[in-house]
């Protein structure tokens, strides 16, 4: 949970990680982006770990991406923070575990 992925100024930039019970080598990664039109919604809602959750049990790796919403940050804020995870997931895809393919 709050793997810091990036920061902007003070703000830190953070998603949730969901893995298989047994990992056994790399596995692929679903990255998961909540809903809320950009303006609302939170990673660790209910409802993005129940997407999360069946991914992990399915052997995948699954990220759920945390990112500034249009109150805090004016658009394309919110694109850039999920592109930036996806980079902090290939850039870090040895130590996370996660097939960068």
């Amino acid at each position: 949970k709050d793997v810091e992925y990036g920061k902007v100024g003070e703000r830190a930039l953070a998603l949730d990680i969901y893995r298989p019970a047994a990992q056994d080598g790399a596995r692929p990664c679903v990255v998961i982006i909540h809903g809320g039109a950009w303006a609302g919604g939170d990673k660790a809602q209910r409802e993005y770990m129940a997407y999360a959750i069946p991914f992990a049990e399915a052997g995948y790796v699954a990220a759920s991406v945390g990112y500034r919403l249009s109150g805090e940050a004016k658009y394309p804020a919110a694109v850039q923070d999920a592109m930036c995870a996806v980079r902090f997931l290939r850039a870090n895809a040895e130590r996370l575990r996660i097939d960068p393919e």
